[in-house]
């Protein structure tokens, strides 16, 4: 139960900071392969999900929020060497927030490391059509992500940011088996409205040897306070 009290103190803080910059909602769209020794063929899947995310910029720090919901994600699709179909997929929501101070190396370009706190819920479903297999799974995860970023501001309320994950969860910073890169746009014009883009790319390994690469487009739109 701590550390979902965290997650909730947390989040009552992001929501309770004053100047919020934006609050916008958007699709993201994303493509996905996975690579495995036992698999023969296994196309790219497409996959979507919706996204609500806030930005709160300052001259000194950023927080940064998002909610995502997959309704139906293909996670993998292909044959075996044996020729038997295998299909997975997964329903998933997640929050994450990040926050960081700025750290101006020279005008208008800093370097920002954050952290944040991410949770999901997973319900997975794997089968094998020929063998009449099927298995599903409920399964919540809690990270803290170690982010580093670099950013350049393009207006007082317009930054652009690239980072990349140095570790998904400090209580180990000895895994290596996540890497993801993002790259982040605010923008807002004068009648309030804001735009944000994100591209994000992720690459995760387990011990099996199975590799699953994702690149996933997100764009939001909302007003700025």
């Amino acid at each position: 139960m701590g550390k979902f009290a965290v997650i909730f103190m947390f989040f009552i803080s992001l929501l309770n900071a004053k100047e919020y910059l934006s609050y916008s909602v958007g699709y993201l769209i994303e493509s996905s392969k996975l690579e495995h020794p036992l698999i023969d063929h296994n196309p790219s899947v497409e996959n979507y999900a919706y996204q609500f995310n806030s930005v709160y910029l300052t001259q000194n720090y950023v927080i940064l929020s998002e909610l995502k919901y997959y309704p139906h994600q293909n996670f993998a699709k292909g044959f075996q060497q044996d020729g038997y179909r295998f299909e997975s997929t997964l329903e998933n929501i997640s929050a994450y927030a990040q926050a960081g101070l700025k750290k101006y190396v020279v005008p208008y370009t800093y370097f920002i490391p954050t952290l944040g706190l991410r949770y999901a819920i997973n319900d997975s479903t794997y089968k094998i059509s020929a063998q009449n297999y099927k298995k599903s799974s409920h399964k919540e995860e809690f990270d803290m992500p170690l982010d580093i970023n670099f950013g350049y501001s393009l207006t007082p309320t317009s930054d652009i940011l690239f980072g990349f994950n140095i570790d998904e969860d400090l209580t180990d910073l000895k895994t290596h088996d996540y890497q993801e890169y993002m790259l982040k746009y605010y923008v807002s014009f004068k009648n309030n409205i804001t735009l944000n883009c994100f591209y994000n790319k992720i690459s995760k390994y387990n011990p099996d040897n199975a590799k699953q690469t994702t690149d996933q487009y997100a764009f939001t739109l909302g007003l700025r306070f």
